[in-house]
């Protein structure tokens, strides 16, 4: 693996579904948070205006279920950089316990 960026999110209560875990939508928002941060870390910015990329795709397989409560550490780490593009790869692991939650892909 390469040299990897990490966030870590407390979900919020409104990331809950009625079945009391993370709704799945939610998992490509966490990705889409560690990408920014990562983005913005990498090119040494502040300022969202200066982020310059098209998502073109976004996976997501869901591992385990995120509990309320607990704290999702998100990594992200590129995985291939090309000439026009780039794709990263994301790991979201329960802090508590370290179990593996989603891995991803954009």
């Amino acid at each position: 693996m390469a040299v990897t960026f990490e966030i870590e999110i407390k979900p919020r209560f409104r990331d809950i579904d009625s079945l009391g875990h993370v709704n799945n939508a939610v998992y490509f928002t966490y990705m889409e948070q560690a990408r920014t941060e990562y983005y913005m870390r990498t090119a040494q910015t502040k300022r969202l205006d200066e982020i310059e990329f098209i998502l073109a795709s976004a996976k997501c397989d869901f591992r385990s279920a995120i509990e309320w409560g607990e704290t999702v550490a998100v990594q992200v780490w590129p995985v291939r950089i090309g000439t026009s593009s780039f794709a990263l790869r994301y790991e979201m692991r329960v802090k508590e316990d370290g179990r593996l939650a989603a891995e991803g892909e954009s």
